[in-house]
């Protein structure tokens, strides 16, 4: 019943005329944005998650659990100087918004911390979540609190603003980044 109901609402996201979309990148896309901050001698993620409507009903309600955040963590592989460091959520949200045919969307948003003590000089990410999933894939970092970057393979500001307004001219072949490397001065 669930997988007929999950093909039903795949048929009638596909007939909504084009205007009626909620979401810009289409309603199958999982979006997501990771930003890296280096904040004096501590190294953070912000991280956002956009999951259009069938996304939504498919993993909602993982979503929303408890225990989310830390799975997300789990598979934010941050490594400074070689070493993997486990990355802890600091606070997270999750929220609905109404999206195309009375389906809702979701957008999940979190900080996770670098244990005190763990900096480097030489970082790099990778973000395993949701990686077999269609849809924007972004990475940021940026320096603060004295910190500075001396090198990055990704760029300091965000394409997407975090997901919030994604660039017209990318729709039709979105960013697909997810690996970082940066050097930097705590």
């Amino acid at each position: 019943m669930k997988k007929a109901l999950a093909v039903a609402l795949a048929l009638a996201a596909l007939v909504l005329p084009a205007a009626a979309l909620a979401h810009p990148l289409g309603n199958f896309t999982v979006n997501r944005q990771s930003e890296i901050v280096l904040s004096g001698d501590r190294v953070y993620v912000r991280y956002a998650l956009d999951l259009a409507e069938i996304p939504t009903y498919q993993e909602g309600s993982a979503v929303r659990a408890p225990g989310f955040a830390a799975a997300v963590a789990d598979l934010l592989v941050l490594e400074l100087e070689g070493r993997r460091i486990a990355l802890t959520p600091l606070e997270h949200r999750v929220q609905a918004r109404p999206g195309a045919g009375g389906l809702e969307t979701l957008r999940f948003d979190a900080v996770f911390a670098a244990p005190e003590g763990s900096s480097g000089r030489t970082l790099a990410f990778r973000d395993l979540n949701f990686e077999r999933r269609l849809g924007w894939k972004e990475i940021v970092a940026v320096a603060t609190g004295g910190a500075e970057i001396e090198a990055a393979d990704v760029p300091s500001t965000s394409a997407s603003d975090a997901l919030r307004a994604y660039p017209a001219d990318l729709l039709a072949s979105p960013l697909d980044v997810t690996a970082a490397r940066v050097e930097y001065e705590p």
